[in-house]
C-alpha cells in the first residue's frame, strides 16, 4: 500500500505550536497535524526520532527531527565482527533504484525478505 514518491519541492506544511516547524512529505497526509509525539504514524510508517543538541540542552535550543520510515532503521541483520588488518579493502555495494520502481520489492530486499 505504499505510494510512489513525488517531488515535494513545491510542497511545504507548517505544523507545531503557532506554526513555527516546517515540514515537507513524500506522500499527502504522511505528517501529523496537532501531534508533536507521534503514537501511531499514517500509512504503516514507523516513526524515528533525531536529536540535533544535546540532551542537557535547555529546552528553547533543542532541535528534533522525526522521519517517517518505511522499515525501522534497527531491522538491520546482525554485525559480524570483521578482522582489522592492513590487508582490509574496501567494499561498496550500490543498490539502484529506478523512480518507477515498486518501494516495497525494495524495502523487502533491504531486510532479507527476498524479492
Amino acid at each position: 500500500a505504499f505510494h510512489k514518491f513525488r517531488d515535494t519541492r513545491d510542497i511545504s506544511v507548517q505544523t507545531g505550536f503557532l506554526a513555527n516547524v516546517d515540514g515537507t512529505e513524500a506522500i499527502p497526509r504522511a505528517l501529523l497535524i496537532g501531534q508533536n509525539i507521534p503514537q501511531k504514524s499514517p500509512h504503516g510508517l514507523y516513526a524515528e526520532k533525531g536529536l540535533g543538541t544535546s540532551l542537557a540542552a535547555p529546552r528553547w535550543e533543542n532541535q528534533q527531527t522525526w522521519v517517517y520510515c518505511i522499515i525501522p532503521s534497527a531491522s538491520h541483520a546482525t554485525f559480524d565482527a570483521v578482522p582489522c588488518d592492513n590487508s582490509m579493502e574496501t567494499t561498496l555495494i550500490y543498490i539502484s533504484v529506478s523512480s518507477d520502481g515498486i518501494l516495497s520489492t525494495f524495502a523487502r530486499m533491504l531486510t532479507g525478505s527476498g524479492a
